[in-house]
C-alpha cells in the first residue's frame, strides 16, 4: 500500500506548539494521544490516578488544576491536509464511540488513522471515517495480535522497535497490511524498520522526520499522506470489483436454474 515509510511525529498532536512544529518538518502524519475524562477527549499522554486528577506518567507529574486540549481543538487547528494518527487509551468503549461522533461531525478529508492496545476499541470505530490500527508493546502482546488480527477487520498493526522481526511481520502482515513502528529516533532504527518492510515510522525526532522528508522530495516520491489516499482509492475499487463479481455470478447461477427448470419442464 505505502511505498516510502510514512513519517509521523509522536506526540505532536497533544498541544498545537507541536502541531505546528510536526507541519513544519514536513510529517505526513501528526499523532496524538487520547483518554476519555469526563465526558471528553483530552490530549495527553499522561495517565490519571482512578477516578482522581492526578496525572502522571513515568517520568513526569502534572498538577491537578491543568486543562488539557480536547480533540475537537486538534481538529479545529490542524492543517486541512494533515493526516492524523490517534491513539485511544484505555478500554471504555464510550471513548471509541465519541472518538467515531467526533470524526464524522469534523467531516474532514485527510486521512484519519485510529490505534488502540486495547483493540476491541477498533470494533467502535467506523471504518469509513479512520484505518484502524492495533498496537502492541511486548512480545506476548505481539503473539496475541497475530492471532487476533484474521477476520478482524484492522487495517495494520503498530508496534514498539524490538518487536520488529521478519517472521512474525511477515505472519501479521497477511491481515494487518500497514506495519508501523516506535519509537524511529535514529537514522539506522529507520533504516532497519524500513529494510523488514515497515511502512510508517513513528519518531519523536522532528530532525529526523525533515530529513527522510526532504530525502524523499528529491527522490520524487509522492507523499506518505497521498499514498494513503491513493491505497484507499484502491481499496474501494477493489471491493466495487468484488461485488461486481458477486452480482455476475449469482446472474449466472439464476441463469443457470432457469435453464434447468426450462430442460425439465
Amino acid at each position: 500500500m505505502v511505498g516510502a515509510p510514512l513519517l509521523i511525529a509522536h506526540r505532536a498532536g497533544n498541544d498545537p506548539a507541536g502541531v505546528r512544529a510536526a507541519e513544519g518538518a514536513g510529517a505526513d502524519v501528526v499523532e496524538a494521544d487520547l483518554h476519555l475524562w469526563r465526558g471528553r477527549l483530552e490530549l495527553r499522554h499522561l495517565k490519571t490516578v482512578g477516578a482522581l486528577p492526578l496525572y502522571w506518567d513515568r517520568w513526569a507529574l502534572a498538577a491537578p488544576w491543568r486543562r488539557f486540549a480536547t480533540l475537537g481543538d486538534l481538529l479545529a487547528g490542524v492543517r486541512p491536509e494533515t493526516a492524523l494518527l490517534l491513539d485511544l487509551k484505555g478500554s471504555d468503549p464510550a471513548g471509541a464511540r465519541l472518538l467515531s461522533a467526533s470524526l464524522r461531525e469534523a467531516g474532514r478529508r485527510a486521512p484519519v488513522l485510529v490505534s488502540a492496545r486495547a483493540w476491541p476499541l477498533l470494533d467502535e470505530i467506523d471504518p469509513s471515517l479512520a484505518r484502524r490500527i492495533a498496537s502492541a508493546a511486548r512480545s506476548a502482546q505481539l503473539d496475541r495480535l497475530i492471532a487476533f488480527a484474521p477476520g478482524r477487520g484492522i487495517d495494520g498493526a503498530s508496534l514498539h522497535l524490538r518487536l520488529l522481526e521478519r517472521g512474525r511481520l511477515e505472519a501479521l502482515r497477511e491481515h494487518a497490511p500497514l506495519l508501523m513502528s516506535w519509537p524511529i529516533n535514529e537514522r539506522h532504527e529507520a533504516e532497519h524498520a524500513t529494510a523488514l518492510g515497515v511502512s510508517g515510522l513513528i519518531s519523536d525526532e522532528l530532525a529526523l522526520l525533515a530529513a527522510l522528508a526532504e530525502e524523499r522530495g528529491l527522490g520524487g516520491a509522492p507523499s506518505g499522506a497521498e499514498q494513503i489516499a491513493e491505497g484507499e482509492r484502491a481499496e474501494r475499487d477493489h471491493e466495487r470489483e468484488q461485488a461486481d463479481r458477486e452480482v455476475e455470478q449469482r446472474d449466472a447461477e439464476l441463469h443457470a436454474d432457469a435453464e434447468r427448470d426450462d430442460a425439465r419442464g
